[in-house]
Formats: structure tokens, sequence, C-alpha cells
């Protein structure tokens, strides 16, 4: 299960029962003493595509998806 500042662009995660990919990964760092530092991060549904936007603190944890992904062309 890796926290939410151990993400990569590419990581696939479960949210809601659902796989998600990270698109982007944006980091906010407050200013203020012991603010936690943001993580503003877009996926996108593996299955539908559909894109979802989610902020999580440093020490979140998610739940990791495990994909094959094996090189395809298309005719």
């Amino acid at each position: 299960m890796p926290k939410a500042c151990n993400l990569q662009k590419g990581s696939v995660v479960k949210i809601n029962d659902q796989p998600y990919q990270v698109k982007t990964i944006e980091v906010h760092t407050p200013s203020a003493r012991g603010a936690n530092t943001l993580y503003k991060v877009r996926f996108n549904n593996v299955a539908s595509g559909q894109k979802l936007d989610e902020t999580y603190k440093g020490n979140d944890m998610l739940e990791e998806v495990d994909l094959d992904r094996r090189p395809s062309s298309f005719l």
C-alpha cells in the first residue's frame, strides 16, 4: 500500500473498487509550520477513461492494483 507521497505518474491504484491510473501530480507545500504537504492528483479510470481529481495528505494510504502491461498493435 503506497502512501500518497510515493505516487508516481503511471501508477495504478484502487479508488471506490475501481482501478485508476495517475496522470498528473501537483505538490502544494504550505508555508505555515506544522502544515501537511498536499498532493493534488488527477486520475483516469482504466476501464472507462473518466477523470477524477483528488487531494491527499502525504501520509494517506492508497491501495495499489497489480496490472499486466503487454505491448499491442492495432490494425
